[in-house]
C-alpha cells in the first residue's frame, strides 16, 4: 500500500514537473518572437487592433509585451502571423524553427534571408505549432492550478478579516495564482512564489477597498504606512471614510467623485462638476449593453444604489464570476481611454497645486 502511494506521489510530481517545463518553454518561444526588433511594428499594430496594453509611461514596448498574460501573447502572435511578419535572417529563421520544434525547415545557408516561399511555409508551420503548443499549455495550466487550488482560499482567509470582502479577495487570489503559473520558473520553488504573489494582490485589493476614492496603489500603500511622500488628502479620506471635492485643508487636488454633497458650492465648482459628470455619462454610452450593466451593478450607478460583488453580479446576470470580471476589465479599459483627456486635465491641476 505504501509503495502504491509513493508511486502515485512520484507520478503526480513528474506530471507537475512536465507541466512546468511545457509552460516555461512555451513562454520562452513566445517571448523570443515578441522581442524581435524586426517585428516590433507588426506587434504594435496587432496590439492596437486587439485592444491590448502596450507601451505606456515608464514601461517600454518590450517590457509591456513580456508582461502580457500568455493568452494575450498567443493571440498577439497569431494575429501578427495571420497579417504577415517580415522575413528574418537565415540564422533567425533557423532558430525560430528550432524553438517551435519544426524539423522540416531547410533554408539554403548561402542566402542572407529565406525566400518568400520558404518564409511563408515556415510561418504557416509556426502557426500550426502555436495552436498545438497552446493546447498543451492550457492542459499544463489546468494541472498546476488543480494542484495548488487551495492556496487562494487559504491566503484570502488569512489576509482578509472582513467577511464581506473575502469572496472578491479569493477571486483576486485565483487570478494571482494564474499569473504565477504564467511566470513559473522550473528552477525556483513555485508554491512559495505563488503564495507571495497571491498575498501581494490580496493586500492591494484590501487597500483599494479601504479608500473611498480612486488612487494609484503605490500612493495608497505609502499613505497607509504614513510615509513622508504620502498624500495628506488621501490620508484624511482613509481616516474619515469621506472626502469632499471642495476640501482645501490638505492643499491637494480633487482625487475623485464627490462623496459628500454640499449645497453651497461655488458656481465654478458646480460647472466643473457638471462638465465632468457629462463626460463620464458620454463615456458610459461607449460601452456595450452588457459591459454597462456590469459597471452599473459593480459601482452602484443609476438604480443600483448598492455596489455588488462579482458573485452577486454573476447571479443577477446568469454568467460566471470570471466572465463578470472580464467584462468589468474590458469596460474599465474603454472608460480609461475615453476619459484620458479628463485625466490629463486633473493631472495638470494636481501638478500646479503641488499634489501627486
Amino acid at each position: 500500500m505504501l509503495e502504491l502511494e509513493n508511486s502515485i506521489g512520484e507520478s503526480s510530481s513528474a506530471t507537475l514537473h512536465t507541466s512546468t517545463l511545457q509552460i516555461a518553454r512555451y513562454r520562452s518561444a513566445l517571448d523570443w518572437m515578441l522581442a524581435h526588433p524586426l517585428w516590433e511594428d507588426s506587434f504594435t499594430c496587432s496590439l492596437s487592433e486587439l485592444e491590448l496594453k502596450g507601451q505606456r509611461q515608464g514601461i517600454t514596448q518590450t517590457k509591456a509585451l513580456r508582461s502580457l498574460p500568455i493568452e494575450h501573447k498567443t493571440s498577439l502572435i497569431r494575429h501578427a502571423l495571420a497579417n504577415g511578419l517580415p522575413s528574418p535572417s537565415h540564422a533567425e529563421a533557423k532558430r525560430l524553427a528550432r524553438l517551435w520544434g519544426i524539423t522540416r525547415y531547410r533554408a539554403r545557408p548561402d542566402f542572407q534571408r529565406p525566400s518568400i516561399r520558404q518564409w511563408n511555409a515556415l510561418a504557416r508551420a509556426v502557426s500550426l505549432r502555436l495552436a498545438t503548443r497552446h493546447q498543451l499549455y492550457k492542459e499544463a495550466q489546468s494541472a498546476l492550478y488543480s494542484a495548488h487550488q487551495g492556496l487562494p482560499l487559504a491566503c484570502s482567509l488569512a489576509a482578509c478579516r472582513k467577511p464581506s470582502l473575502r469572496e472578491d479577495a479569493c477571486q483576486e487570489a485565483r487570478l494571482a495564482l494564474l499569473e504565477a503559473i504564467d511566470r513559473i520558473d522550473p528552477e525556483q520553488p513555485f508554491e512559495a512564489y505563488a503564495r507571495q504573489r497571491i498575498k501581494r494582490r490580496i493586500q492591494n485589493y484590501i487597500m483599494k477597498e479601504a479608500v473611498p476614492v480612486k488612487a494609484p496603489i503605490n500612493l495608497i500603500s505609502k499613505t497607509f504606512r504614513s510615509q513622508p511622500d504620502g498624500n495628506l488628502l488621501l490620508e484624511k479620506a482613509i481616516r474619515d471614510g469621506v472626502v469632499r471635492l471642495d476640501d482645501t485643508h490638505a492643499g491637494g487636488p480633487m482625487l475623485a467623485r464627490e462623496l459628500h454633497c454640499d449645497s453651497d458650492l461655488a458656481p465654478d465648482q458646480i460647472a466643473v462638476s457638471a462638465d465632468e459628470s457629462a463626460k463620464v455619462a458620454e463615456a458610459l454610452l461607449q460601452l456595450t449593453d452588457k459591459q454597462r450593466e456590469v459597471i452599473e451593478l459593480r459601482f452602484g450607478l443609476n438604480d443600483s444604489a448598492t455596489p455588488q460583488s462579482l458573485s452577486q453580479i454573476a447571479q443577477h446576470t446568469g454568467i460566471s464570476r470570471q466572465q463578470v470580471f472580464q467584462r468589468e476589465k474590458r469596460a474599465l479599459q474603454k472608460l480609461s481611454s475615453a476619459l484620458a483627456e479628463l485625466q490629463n486635465e486633473r493631472t495638470t491641476i494636481a501638478t500646479r497645486a503641488g499634489g501627486y
